[in-house]
């Protein structure tokens, strides 16, 4: 039914702040220009009078939109309505554990827990958001999200990203999880991206450049030591990338990879050298985007290469970077394609000796896999590995 009451009469809002003019010359190598709010610029925060500014802003905000607070708080009172509290993750299960993530009645952040065995066993409080968040706003610190969490290989260390001012300024902590002890010390200014080498003491993570905020060092730190001294084991020199670090799911191989709006680059080093030596999987190429994860003898690459929408191939791992993808990589599957025709070996007929491959050809997308046939190889694909 329409609402026939009266609307009540709206003040309006006075006068809008203004801010200064002050024209600032900004030098760059193709050339000057004027910028005449560049005093508004305070990374730290700090600067009284930008802070005054923003509080003047903010208050003629909430003048403006007072008419607008009861529909607000209905708004807001239906959208939680729909949400779960006591929502929870489905658990899943590694190196002996089920871990989930689950939240309470009335609290705001996730809680991380993990059971022993079963999903039946005593439940471990892996970490607590909320009492994460308590303990920042303790210390004056009103913003509180978690990023980026990894256990490591012997489910005794928790590596962690928190983010207490929402700008992705992460700060990382270790957390023991047997004794539930938070090491004090904390690596400031990083990415969310955590990757855990198999000796369950060092830890990779991307440094972000203090003025940019790009993460351009990929840093390597043992638990425990000091941070100052971490060593950088690659620097992004092409700002035009973002750079991150992962970990494979068979735990295996740890990834530095790069990602641009039209390119991607992937490196890999085995999890368990302690020298973390990278070697790269394909160099960054115009208009090719790809990525990649470890399974068996093989890497598993998801790529836009001669496939708009992406298709699945694989490739050997082998002790050189890959340069000739149609001598290595074979397709297992292609995505929004009526047909999969010949495989990307370049060879007629196709010689790379592999069931998938071949079973690849006659598979129709949508119609499950290709039926039995005397015709078609049925045995695993054999270890390939190219020099």
């Amino acid at each position: 039914m329409p609402d026939d009451r009266k609307a009540e009469p709206v003040t309006p809002p006075g006068e809008p702040p203004k801010a200064a003019v002050r024209p600032h010359v900004v030098a760059s190598p193709h050339g000057e220009r004027v910028d005449p709010y560049y005093w508004l610029r305070d990374d730290e925060r700090q600067d009284s009078e930008v802070l005054a500014y923003l509080n003047a802003e903010n208050a003629y905000k909430e003048q403006a939109l007072a008419p607008t607070l009861p529909l607000r708080e209905k708004l807001y009172g239906e959208i939680i309505a729909r949400l779960k509290p006591d929502d929870a993750s489905v658990p899943y299960f590694k190196n002996g554990y089920w871990y989930a993530t689950r939240f309470e009645p009335g609290k705001e952040h996730p809680i991380v827990v993990r059971h022993r065995g079963t999903p039946d066993a005593p439940e471990e409080i892996v970490l607590d958001g909320n009492e994460r968040a308590a303990a920042g706003r303790a210390a004056g610190r009103d913003y509180y999200q978690i990023g980026t969490l990894e256990v490591s290989l012997n489910s005794e260390w928790a590596a962690f990203c928190e983010d207490f001012v929402g700008r992705r300024q992460y700060e990382l902590r270790f957390k023991h999880l047997p004794s539930g002890r938070i090491l004090e010390d904390a690596i400031v200014n990083v990415e969310s991206d955590i990757a855990w080498a198999n000796d369950n003491e060092t830890v990779l993570y991307v440094e972000k450049d203090l003025e940019t905020l790009l993460g351009l060092y990929v840093k390597r730190h043992r638990v425990g030591q000091d941070p100052r001294f971490d060593p950088t084991l690659f620097t992004q020199s092409d700002t035009s990338f973002y750079t991150g670090v992962d970990k494979s799911k068979s735990d295996r191989f740890i990834f530095i990879h790069m990602e641009s709006t039209v390119s991607s680059e992937w490196r890999y080093a085995h999890a368990d050298d302690p020298a973390l030596a990278f070697t790269v999987f394909l160099a960054h190429e115009r208009d090719h985007e790809y990525q990649i994860d470890h399974l068996g003898d093989r890497f598993i690459i998801r790529t836009n290469w001669q496939a708009r929408n992406f298709r699945l191939m694989e490739a050997p791992i082998g002790g050189r970077p890959i340069a000739r993808r149609g001598a290595t990589w074979c397709r297992i599957a292609m995505t929004r394609s009526s047909r999969i025709s010949t495989c990307s070996s370049n060879s007629s007929p196709c010689r790379c000796a592999r069931a998938a491959c071949r079973r690849s050809a006659f598979f129709r997308w949508g119609s499950g896999p290709p039926p039995s046939s005397s015709s078609r190889a049925t045995s695993p694909p054999t270890p390939w590995v190219f020099p």
